[in-house]
């Protein structure tokens, strides 16, 4: 029983982060387009990709990956510095999730 019950916590766990992620991102890429807020939405970006977990690294990716030319300058090199910084802080993690 009690492995079961960790599974379940395991999955709304990571349920929970999709969930804050897939709403959180947009909004900071929003704040990205503004100048007024880029230096705010910047940091808080590099915090979550600070302290991301092994397991949200796939979403958060996800997210970042989403980003593409239709995007504005300051967006896309956003995430570019992301990428760089998950690079440096979840090296072992994040080989597992890029093409080569």
């Amino acid at each position: 029983n009690q492995p079961r019950h960790r599974s379940y916590y395991h999955a709304f766990s990571l349920f929970f982060i999709f969930f804050i992620l897939s709403l959180f991102f947009p909004i900071c890429i929003d704040k990205l387009s503004d100048r007024a807020t880029l230096s705010q939405a910047s940091s808080e970006l590099e915090f979550m990709a600070k302290n991301l977990q092994s397991e949200s690294l796939t979403t958060f990716l996800t997210c970042i990956l989403s980003v593409d030319s239709s995007s504005k300058s300051p967006v896309r090199v956003q995430s570019l510095n992301l990428l760089s910084l998950l690079a440096n802080t979840h090296q072992a993690s994040l080989y597992a999730h890029l093409p080569k």
